[in-house]
């Protein structure tokens, strides 16, 4: 598995061909549309034949740095995504240049990405305008399906791992500005990385973690590293910090140090040992390895490399880590109703019962779910599905097992064809 993801050639579910970057003539595409604008350059939607709709990324007229300067760093991104061949890069189709007479002006032609961008799908899951494929229990926010996430953070990491040692024999292209705004959707689902306009081609110097002296302070702010911020010199472990960053905002749908000046951000964070918050509802695997991906210590963080080889994204993407764990909404299935399941559900029912009839757990009328069967008696108008509890250990959570007998049960009511888990806790219950 882990010389298929980092392989240039592997893409899911697919055979995937790159075909080299060609000459395009500006009069080959039809139907411009502005698409967007960035620091340097425009982006628009075009027509080209045999490839459908591509964009265009062309100099931009507003932009204060000179034509030349432009011309330079286009010329810079066309050579690094000739070079760049992997299914989580955008491809470039090709490239050219327009104009009259000495007054000519290039232009890229590039993969179209009809999805969305991750900033976008974030910001949108936070104000809850998509639709909710698992249901969260605080109500507030709705988050990115786990197996999802942790797949996006693979293709990430994938494609990283092969600018850093795959790419090019002797040389490693180390991003610089890797951000959820510069990751976008291709029309099938597949995770792209764009924009390559600050990455850098340096030749690999021996030993794991040697630096370099490059451009300090480039990037965006909240995913630069501090040693990028101060002025030292770095190495790829720059990608590593800003990929930590990413998963975490993913995950949690918290923008790091979002409102924060630079003063700030120097003392905090810079100095300081301010991070992204770790919430414990993640495994501790993934906790773990954020906090040595975004470590003060370039040395600390380990390699792309070293993430896909260890399996850690693979595991907490397996079947049993869903949203909130077992705080998810599940859709129950009698085939997996065991005898241990139901002699639990009989014990708890006692104090079920009491707590219902003092009024400390609202009931709900549920008798019309015709998928109910009820193992024991339940307490008046509710009906209640499997115990589920928590294991006292890692392998036990992975493996979606509960062995602690002093447990709380978490209990699945089930809503029509759902189950909603409710703890019960000293106090009363807490859904």
């Amino acid at each position: 598995m882990y010389s298929d993801r980092v392989s240039g050639t592997w893409a899911p579910g697919s055979n995937t061909r790159f075909h080299p970057a060609r000459t395009i003539r500006w009069r080959e595409l039809t139907g411009l549309q502005h698409l967007a604008d960035g620091a340097m350059c425009s982006c628009y939607t075009a027509h080209l034949a045999g490839h459908g709709t591509v964009v265009v990324k062309k100099p931009s007229r507003r932009s204060n740095e000179t034509l030349e300067e432009i011309e330079r760093e286009l010329d810079i991104e066309k050579a690094y995504l000739a070079s760049l061949q992997h299914p989580n890069i955008v491809r470039l189709i090709g490239s050219g240049r327009r104009g009259i007479k000495n007054n000519f002006q290039p232009f890229l032609v590039l993969e179209y990405l009809s999805g969305n961008t991750l900033a976008n799908l974030i910001s949108k899951r936070r104000r809850g305008e998509f639709e909710i494929p698992h249901f969260v229990l605080d109500g507030k926010k709705n988050y990115i399906p786990w197996a999802q996430a942790m797949g996006w953070a693979q293709d990430m990491a994938s494609a990283l791992h092969y600018m850093h040692h795959e790419a090019s024999p002797g040389y490693m292209y180390i991003c610089r500005d890797l951000k959820p705004d510069n990751i976008g959707f291709a029309a099938d689902g597949t995770l792209k990385m764009f924009d390559m306009g600050l990455a850098k081609r340096v030749a690999r110097k021996s030993g794991t973690n040697q630096r370099y002296t490059m451009t300090s302070r480039c990037g965006t702010l909240r995913y630069m590293p501090p040693e990028a911020f101060l002025g030292c010199s770095y190495n790829e472990k720059v990608d590593v910090y800003a990929w930590s960053h990413v998963v975490a905002e993913m995950l949690s749908l918290d923008v790091p140090y979002e409102h924060m000046g630079t003063h700030e951000f120097r003392a905090t964070v810079a100095l300081g040992r301010r991070r992204p918050n770790v919430e414990r509802r993640w495994p501790r695997s993934i906790q773990r390895l954020l906090r040595r991906c975004w470590d003060r210590d370039p040395a600390v963080r380990p390699s792309f490399g070293e993430i896909l080889e260890a399996g850690v994204l693979e595991q907490a993407a397996g079947p049993q880590q869903s949203w909130f764990h077992h705080f998810s909404l599940r859709r129950p299935s009698s085939a997996t109703a065991t005898r241990d399941e139901a002699t639990a559900v009989a014990n708890a029912d006692q104090n079920l019962t009491e707590r219902a009839s003092r009024g400390r757990i609202a009931t709900i009328d549920l008798s019309g779910d015709p998928n109910h069967r009820s193992p024991a008696p339940q307490p008046e108008g509710a009906s209640v599905a499997p115990v589920v509890t928590v294991g006292d250990s890692e392998e036990e959570d992975a493996a979606g097992v509960g062995t602690r007998p002093n447990s709380t049960p978490a209990r699945l009511i089930r809503l029509g064809p759902w189950a909603l888990p409710v703890c019960f806790f000293g106090g009363g219950a807490r859904a």
